[in-house]
């Protein structure tokens, strides 16, 4: 699979968007680099892809729950570069009644393992023993080389931009990008989900060097991970007649409708210039 970034990639203008001629906000349009490994997706998976060529394993083991954009993802590369898959998922599904997602990671080749709670959170904590031919790769794709992938990011960033925003997950983009954040720039995190704190310190931890100049925001997950409100649904349709730009409802909407709301609220100082990361992800949102 070529590993190289689609030229289609760009800097969206969101003229308008905000309220004040003074602040400007853009977004950087990653859910363009492919149609099926989008987003953070690409560059997380890439390191995983080299490694399993590398040391000649013949399959790619990962986990995620039934609305998954990481297996989604994984499922498609591991076909691409001719390797079998296996899914651990959280949960039982009917395999007559899976999701539009499962059933994608199906029809491309991936094997689904249901697993309760219990046993899913082991395996999120403790890497299961594999066979030789397979690599494991952790849910969502959080290790030290996704990090490392994920620093190319900040080489798509122009230095005129002083505010970056980013959806938190795992927190292994945010990390990536912050650690090579330039000195007059800010990275403000948005977490998805409910009780999302723990994830600030995790980061600001990995950041290392840079944690003073990382923010979090988790007050705008919405009712929690996956939910979404009548305003969040509004903000999306809105935002796409208006920019032509479809967002994903579980995470790039919730940052860029919080960012609406903080810049009613004049969080972001006069000249700002934000550039808010669309990490891809949109065939999320065929259960809405």
């Amino acid at each position: 699979m070529d590993t190289t970034i689609d030229s289609k990639i760009c800097i969206s203008s969101l003229k308008n968007f905000s309220p004040f001629s003074n602040i400007e906000v853009d977004l950087l349009r990653l859910d363009l680099i492919h149609e099926k490994i989008s987003g953070n997706k690409w560059f997380k998976l890439k390191p995983f892809l080299t490694q399993a060529q590398l040391l000649k394993k013949d399959t790619l083991m990962t986990m995620g729950g039934a609305r998954s954009n990481h297996l989604y993802a994984t499922a498609f590369a591991a076909k691409c570069i001719g390797l079998k898959s296996e899914g651990f998922v959280r949960g039982t599904w009917n395999e007559n009644q899976l999701s539009s997602t499962l059933s994608f990671c199906k029809k491309n080749g991936m094997t689904l393992k249901f697993v309760s709670a219990e046993v899913y959170k082991n395996l999120r904590e403790h890497q299961p023993s594999t066979a030789d031919h397979a690599l494991w790769i952790p849910e969502g794709g959080e290790s030290a080389m996704a990090e490392a992938a994920c620093s190319e990011i900040n080489e798509l960033i122009p230095e005129k931009y002083t505010h970056i925003a980013a959806s938190v997950g795992t927190g292994t983009t945010a990390i990536g990008i912050g650690k090579s954040l330039k000195a007059h720039q800010q990275l403000i995190g948005f977490a998805p989900m409910k009780n999302g704190q723990y994830l600030k310190e995790k980061i600001a931890k990995r950041i290392g060097k840079n944690a003073s100049q990382f923010e979090f925001n988790d007050q705008w997950h919405l009712g929690g991970f996956g939910k979404r409100t009548d305003a969040l649904h509004n903000f999306y349709q809105d935002f796409l007649i208006r920019f032509q730009i479809e967002l994903d409802l579980v995470y790039t909407a919730k940052m860029m409708f919080g960012i609406e709301q903080m810049l009613h609220s004049k969080y972001w100082p006069s000249g700002s210039k934000i550039l808010a990361i669309h990490t891809g992800g949109i065939q999320g949102n065929a259960p809405f």
